[in-house]
């Protein structure tokens, strides 16, 4: 998303028109997954149901009070539960680039409380939040409703209730695994520092909560390919450069897959509304086109979101899971992707979302901190007692021995300073199936930086100065910690850092 612009996703953009209000009450029992509503609830009122696709969560949206009878089936195994919604707190943070009619403060992690059958559990709305095992069902929460009631933030599409919950069977994939397969080659997760996820508040825009998944890369490098099999129902071919040169796919099950920036002349001639698509088949390379032009110089990157009868879904648990099944990643570490805060306040910063193949167990978790501290567990409380662009580095290690670094990055503002501030990303290329001696081409996209750039490659070679790009290669095979930085205009100190993995 180009900085300074707000762009509606497109999912919210095609399904927002004479989009029809369906409830699907539906028994539906199949060999393969199955789940029901009962029409005498114990308490509330009736959940409103989003979807309900035998092979995929059952998403429904309950208010306070309300409850929901999952009866659910998984290779003959079954689960019946009762979820019933408690409450649910909003969690807010200092955030300077608002202007002053949005109140200076954004929502950053919403907590909700569930009974399921009887006992209280706590679930957590925040960016990179997989669903969380509760009593036999893995659960996740969509959307809070109040989170979008501060005016201009893209609220999701067609909310009824409070909050939209999904939720399959624990051990069940999150969607058919035949069905879906991720849609860029030779990626690894989070290798860019332009990463935006579910929910996630889009920085230095004019900022909005994030409605699908954003895949930092250099333009026309990667290869995107079908979500699904499918028909084409948008797509810019024939004319070319319109918009963001969005593509959709709709499969057999009416669930939606968009693309968005890929540039016109990597696109598949054959990518036209009407013809049939099969899952893993090109459509593109990942690119930059915004507003009918090669806009995003700053920050490209793959947009790509997920659609159900005009509601807009997450796609992240479908995403991740995919992605493991496509590379023999063990670990993604979860830094959190983006904070917010006023200098003298203390951030919460949370490595527990990080995720494990399943047979793999995290061991530990390591933050090394800006100021030098060096933190083992995978939750701690930072105090920043100045402003700038701060890059937390995380490191997560499993029982097998598996390593893999995130990073958080962390912008302090002073109070009532002004939105002239230094922020940006940092890519490289190639990201996967890096060998010793091979050139990698890294990109500075750092924005209102005072000094000259250093980029650090972590190889314990000297810094050099980098404006647009600069290339590298490494000795040796291992994983290794970039770091650009810089000064900003009140000579706060810029840094984003990255993770490079030699075969």
């Amino acid at each position: 998303m180009k900085p300074g612009f707000r762009k509606k996703s497109i999912d919210r953009q095609m399904f927002s028109k004479n989009a029809v209000y369906t409830i699907l009450l539906l028994m539906v029992v199949v060999e393969l997954s199955s789940f029901s509503v009962p029409e005498n609830k114990p308490v509330g009122e009736k959940p409103v149901i989003i979807m309900n696709i035998p092979g995929y969560p059952l998403v429904f949206e309950l208010n306070k009070g309300d409850s929901i009878l999952i009866d659910r089936t998984y290779k003959n195994k079954q689960i019946t539960r009762t979820i019933q919604l408690k409450d649910y707190r909003l969690f807010r943070e200092y955030n300077n680039w608002f202007p002053d009619s949005l109140g200076e403060s954004d929502f950053y992690k919403a907590e909700v409380d569930v009974i399921v059958s009887g006992n209280m559990f706590t679930l957590r709305m925040q960016p990179y939040q997989m669903p969380v095992s509760v009593d036999g069902l893995r659960i996740y929460v969509e959307a809070v409703k109040k989170v979008d009631e501060i005016p201009n933030l893209d609220p999701v599409d067609k909310m009824e209730k409070d909050v939209r919950l999904s939720v399959v069977i624990d051990g069940e994939p999150w969607g058919i695994p035949s069905e879906i397969e991720f849609p860029l080659k030779q990626y690894r997760y989070r290798s860019a520092s332009y990463n935006n996820t579910w929910g996630a508040l889009v920085p230095f825009n004019l900022l909005y909560y994030h409605r699908g998944e954003d895949f930092g890369a250099i333009p026309d490098k990667l290869e995107v390919t079908a979500w699904v099999k499918g028909e084409i129902i948008r797509s810019p071919l024939p004319q070319g450069n319109i918009g963001s040169n969005s593509i959709m796919i709709r499969d057999k099950n009416e669930l939606v897959y968009d693309y968005s920036h890929c540039n016109t002349e990597y696109i598949d001639p054959g990518v036209q509304k009407g013809r049939s698509v099969e899952k893993g088949q090109y459509l593109a390379k990942t690119g930059m086109t915004w507003d009918g032009r090669k806009s995003q110089h700053s920050d490209p990157h793959l947009h790509t979101g997920m659609g159900y009868n005009g509601y807009q879904l997450s796609l992240f648990p479908y995403a991740v899971e995919s992605y493991l099944r496509m590379y023999n990643d063990k670990l993604i570490a979860i830094a959190g992707g983006y904070r917010f805060a006023k200098v003298g306040e203390t951030v919460e910063i949370d490595g527990s979302r990080s995720i494990c193949r399943d047979g793999e167990k995290i061991e530990s978790w390591q933050w090394k901190l800006h100021d030098g501290q060096i933190v083992n567990q995978p939750v701690t409380v930072l105090k920043y007692n100045s402003p700038g662009y701060y890059s937390e580095e995380l490191t997560v290690k499993t029982e097998g021995g598996t390593i893999d670094s995130d990073f958080l990055q962390v912008r302090v503002f002073e109070e009532n300073s002004t939105r002239k501030i230094a922020y940006g990303w940092a890519y490289y290329y190639p990201v996967r199936n890096i060998k010793p001696g091979m050139d990698i081409v890294f990109w500075n996209r750092l924005i209102n930086t005072d000094t000259e750039v250093k980029i650090d490659f972590g190889d314990g070679t000297a810094a050099q100065t980098i404006k647009e790009e600069i290339k590298h290669s490494y000795d040796h095979s291992g994983n290794y910690i970039v770091e650009l930085s810089s000064r900003g205009p009140a000579n706060e100190p810029v840094s984003v850092k990255l993770e490079v993995v030699v075969d």
